[in-house]
């Protein structure tokens, strides 16, 4: 599937009209970033495998063969990459996509550990990484990466990584198609970019995880322990600290685990 071109069936305007498939990759946002001037606006790649997926801060992405979705978005419109709220509107889209495919709403539907992690119950079922970046021709993009964990068996998992990962096929024990996944996710991808913002922190806040739990603040100078109370109008994180400061977390700062 190398370089082939694809077509989603999407009702998407702009959103995955473009898609490239790939059967093996290094990661799609490298695709992407690399090849970015010469793909239009809403071009997606997808990815059969990646051999070094990665997520925030340089962590490692666990991304099989065969056994999730790994897709990027190409973002050109200027309008969106100076959205403050960009990543929580992915994690949202995202979101909705997976509800609508599996039926996980009737279910209490899937959850957002703030910046950007999607989770069911306790454990980790897709992870986002948005990048903004300068292309070789000194043009600003964005590049959203959306790894979801589909047909992933717990049995396959290595050991490390199974009390804190799920996938779609753990959770509804039905098989579903990855291509149909990414065309919801960019259906709403469009959906969710034309609500107003106080719309998007409404259904935010509602989904999760995180408001009203207990945090650690993971930083190299040591860990603080911390409740979180509320996401601001920006997308930050709103914390207590245990010695009674009130602050602002921005995503590119801090790592947050919740309490057990």
């Amino acid at each position: 599937m190398n370089n082939t071109k694809a077509v989603l069936e999407s009702k998407a305007n702009v959103c995955g009209k473009n898609i490239t498939v790939l059967s093996s990759v290094d990661s799609t946002n490298n695709y992407v970033k690399e090849h970015a001037d010469i793909l239009p606006d809403g071009h997606i790649v997808v990815a059969n495998e990646q051999l070094s997926g990665r997520g925030r801060q340089g962590k490692k992405f666990y991304s099989p063969s065969g056994e999730g979705l790994y897709m990027s978005i190409l973002v050109k419109d200027t309008k969106l990459i100076d959205d403050e709220l960009f990543t929580a509107k992915i994690c949202l889209a995202v979101c909705r996509a997976i509800d609508r495919l599996t039926g996980t709403d009737n279910n209490s539907g899937v959850g957002i550990k703030w910046v950007n992690d999607i989770y069911f119950g306790k454990k980790k079922l897709c992870g986002i990484l948005c990048e903004r970046f300068r292309s070789p021709y000194d043009k600003t993009y964005v590049v959203a990466g959306v790894g979801v964990n589909v047909s992933l068996l717990g049995s396959t998992i290595p050991k490390d990584l199974r009390s804190i990962v799920t996938s779609l096929y753990d959770i509804t024990k039905k098989v579903y198609d990855r291509f149909e996944l990414a065309s919801l996710i960019c259906e709403e991808f469009e959906k969710v970019f034309s609500l107003e913002n106080t719309e998007v922190l409404c259904e935010y806040k509602r989904r999760s995880i995180v408001i009203g739990r207990e945090i650690r603040i993971v930083r190299e100078e040591g860990d603080i322990r911390a409740a979180a109370l509320d996401i601001c109008e920006d997308g930050a994180l709103l914390v207590r600290t245990e010695e009674g400061y009130t602050q602002k977390l921005c995503g590119g700062e801090i790592t947050i685990r919740l309490k057990k």
